[in-house]
């Protein structure tokens, strides 16, 4: 048996058309690779949920600071993303 590692999370408030801006933003400024999309796997994606999803995968050549790197983007990412509409906190 091989051992593989697995996260899920939400973006609340990302619609569709911003996973694209997503993995470009990870690509682009992180160095992140990552798709977003259906992922060659749309009955799955549609079963699951009514929107697209973004993927990153790691593997044991990742160290726990890369994963925990990965983390801090998404959340930098969401939170400029949520100010340009409107919706981000606001301090």
């Amino acid at each position: 048996m091989q051992e593989g590692g697995l996260a899920q999370r939400s973006a609340v408030g990302v619609c569709n058309r911003r996973l694209s801006d997503i993995d470009r933003m990870l690509s682009d400024s992180y160095g992140v690779m990552c798709r977003s999309g259906h992922l060659c796997a749309q009955p799955l994606v549609d079963h699951r949920t009514t929107d697209e999803v973004l993927r990153i995968s790691v593997y044991v050549y990742n160290s726990e600071d890369e994963i925990g790197r990965v983390f801090e983007a998404m959340a930098e990412i969401h939170e400029a993303l949520g100010n340009q509409n409107g919706s981000g906190n606001r301090r």
